[in-house]
């Protein structure tokens, strides 16, 4: 996502706003699928059905937990905190 960003502000010129946008358009689908994914393959852990789950229960519940989680972050955070960046470091100093 940061890298789509990073290639349509400065090597297509975009708005860094339409950048975004795009960006999180583009790569929703992708980042959903992994993460919906993964998460559904560790579905029947996280329940315990199966023999010997109820060591791998509370792996599989920290692993669902982070990748809902950093889902979030990625389509979220992410784009907010670039934005963010970008303007700040491309403010101008102030002439005394």
């Amino acid at each position: 996502l940061v890298d789509y960003i990073h290639k349509e502000v400065f090597e297509k010129g975009a708005p860094l706003h339409f950048a975004i946008v795009q960006g999180a358009k583009i790569r929703l689908r992708p980042i959903l699928m992994t993460a919906l994914s993964e998460t559904l393959g560790l579905l029947p852990l996280a329940l315990g059905i199966g023999s010997g789950s109820a060591l791998e229960k509370p792996l599989a519940i920290a692993v669902i937990g982070g990748l809902v989680t950093s889902t979030f972050l990625t389509l979220f955070v992410l784009p907010i905190g670039y934005e963010l960046l970008f303007h700040s470091r491309n403010k101008s100093p102030v002439a005394d």
